[in-house]
């Protein structure tokens, strides 16, 4: 359900700048502050899902006990024993 908040939060941040150009089209400082509410609060929303995507990356059962493993054993020298 990630992408659809992201989406969600986008459509937000497009309301807002759509309503603080139509405030200062129409001269109403009130749509205007609206406006750029609607954007902050999108934004704002969209650092939050960022944040839960990474904290998803972190804690995710693939990274359990670190990174990948080579299954064919330690790299070898080339130029060496």
């Amino acid at each position: 359900m990630s992408w659809q908040n992201k989406v969600i939060n986008t459509v937000e941040v497009l309301r807002g700048k759509a309503k603080e150009a139509a405030g200062r089209i129409t001269g109403n400082p009130r749509w205007e502050v609206e406006g750029k509410l609607g954007q902050s609060r999108g934004n704002l929303k969209q650092a939050g899902e960022k944040i839960k995507d990474v904290g998803k990356s972190i804690f995710s059962p693939r990274n359990r006990y670190g990174p990948p493993r080579n299954r064919y054993g330690p790299p070898r020298n080339r130029y060496g024993p």
